[in-house]
C-alpha cells in the first residue's frame, strides 16, 4: 500500500470533467486498487459516480492510497494531476 495526502486547490473543486480525469488515470491500472480519501470517506477512484460523491471543494484535503502492482505510480499521476489543478497539457493523461 502507498498513500499521499494532497489539499485539491482547485477553484471548483473535484467536479465532473477532473473527476473524469482522475478515473481515467486509475483505470489504466487494472492490477492496482486505487482511492481517493476525504474524511472517513473513502472513494473507488476508478469509479466516477464515487469520486463525485465524495463532494470535494477546493480546500479539502485528501489521501490517494493505491494497492497492487504500480501504486506508487498510480498515486504519484493523481497527485501530480491535482497539484497542476487538472492542467491535462502538464500530464500525460
Amino acid at each position: 500500500m502507498f498513500e499521499k495526502e494532497i489539499v485539491v486547490t482547485h477553484d471548483a473543486g473535484l467536479h465532473a470533467r477532473p473527476a473524469t480525469m482522475i478515473v481515467k488515470i486509475a483505470m489504466q491500472y487494472d492490477s492496482c486498487e486505487v482511492y481517493l480519501i476525504k474524511d472517513k470517506d473513502e472513494a473507488n477512484a476508478k469509479s466516477i459516480m464515487s469520486v463525485l460523491g465524495l463532494g470535494i471543494s477546493n480546500g479539502t484535503k485528501l489521501v490517494v492510497r493505491a494497492e497492487g502492482a504500480n501504486e506508487t505510480e498510480v498515486v504519484d499521476r493523481i497527485c501530480k494531476l491535482i497539484e497542476t489543478d487538472f492542467d491535462k497539457d502538464k500530464n500525460a493523461l
